[in-house]
């Protein structure tokens, strides 16, 4: 499975859609009558066209190939092609990108609008969406990122968008083995003791000026452009504070919220609130 955690970029094109125009510069190497072809291949059809010139202009020649049958056989969703251009059948440029045929709108951070629904769009692998017959809606919980999964060809791409906000992950650190974080609800109780290896990571996205305090006592802080979350041992908290210990956020010396309570060895969350953390700058 692919997890593509990069921006992701929409461009809505008008219909027909169509690919670009191809323009090929003229230099010592490259003559008008040279033999030039663009080949795209998706999942499922490959197309080759023969260039032919229409325009030139200032050392530039300009090639508009009609793609608007082959882009019509490519069924709604989002598809990687694969682009190459030849000239006299050597390979001289190759670029993949992705398209969401029958996209029709993007809003960021809300979601997508589509003329028809994606045909290869794997609902149960996708997290933090309503998917709706016309529309992909972003849900407010408390996955810190938020998951598209689609099917292209003979494996699986998954896109990714993090939001903004406060987020609640445990993972657990053992030796030999990479952690896997796992999203909470706001308000789920732990259970701690002094031989947990689980740990408590606390987002704040985007990074701001913040401290986490534990009976008062500040621990860590963050920083602008730093890094954006928090981590505590389910352990060491059990040990240091056996009885009773509360862990809370606060902006450079203001208290934001309660975040964990201890009492012997569990911890609750309270509660949490975003717009709580941001503090005026003339109080920071």
């Amino acid at each position: 499975m692919d997890i593509d955690q990069k921006v992701f970029k929409i461009m809505i094109c008008n219909a027909p859609l169509n690919i670009p125009k191809i323009r090929l510069p003229l230099d010592g190497e490259s003559r008008p009558e040279d033999s030039w072809s663009l080949t795209i291949t998706s999942s499922t059809i490959e197309k080759t066209w023969e260039l032919t010139i229409d325009s030139v202009s200032g050392g530039t020649a300009c090639c508009e190939p009609d793609g608007t049958a082959f882009l019509s056989q490519v069924h709604p969703g989002l598809h990687e092609l694969r682009i190459s251009l030849f000239r006299h059948q050597r390979r001289k440029l190759y670029q993949s990108v992705w398209l969401w045929i029958d996209l029709t709108g993007h809003r960021p951070g809300y979601g997508f609008e589509f003329s028809a629904f994606p045909a290869n769009l794997r609902e149960t692998d996708c997290r933090g969406f309503q998917i709706h017959s016309a529309s992909i809606r972003h849900c407010q919980d408390s996955f810190r990122k938020h998951w598209l999964s689609f099917d292209v060809g003979d494996r699986v791409k998954q896109f990714c968008w993090t939001q903004q906000g406060i987020f609640l992950e445990s993972l657990e650190k053992r030796a030999g083995q990479l952690p896997s974080p796992v999203s909470h609800e706001l308000g789920q109780t732990f259970s701690a003791s002094t031989d947990s290896d689980r740990w408590l990571r606390i987002w704040c996205v985007p990074a701001t000026k913040a401290e986490l305090l534990v009976n008062g006592e500040p621990k860590q802080r963050m920083r602008m452009w730093g890094r954006s979350y928090f981590e505590l041992s389910l352990a060491d908290l059990s040990t240091t504070y056996p009885e009773v210990g509360e862990v809370s956020l606060r902006g450079y010396g203001e208290d934001v919220c309660t975040t964990y309570r201890e009492r012997r060895s569990y911890f609750f969350v309270i509660w949490f609130s975003f717009a709580q953390l941001w503090i005026p700058r003339d109080r920071l």
